[in-house]
């Protein structure tokens, strides 16, 4: 019986190693409890506007994103954990 060897290229490779780390670290990811889900949006959305570049030129009309913004985060104060 002749044993035959394992081909594997670098897309191979690369799909193993990415499955390998979703298996491993996604389940982490769903043992956090307690969220405050307010401050979490509210840190994201000072991120955004501060981090992205030409975030205030991008974004057209101010009252439309304060409108969407402020809609955010009532659905965010009333976002429980289960």
């Amino acid at each position: 019986m002749k044993c035959k060897r394992l081909h594997i290229n670098s897309n191979q490779m690369k799909t193993f190693f990415l499955c390998s780390v979703f298996l491993f670290v996604v389940p982490f990811g769903f043992a956090q409890h307690n969220c405050n889900c307010e401050n979490a949006l509210k840190q994201l959305i000072l991120k955004v506007e501060t981090e992205y570049p030409g975030f205030q030129g991008k974004s057209k009309d101010k009252q439309v994103y304060d409108n969407f913004k402020k809609n955010l985060f009532k659905k965010a104060r009333n976002t429980h954990d289960l």
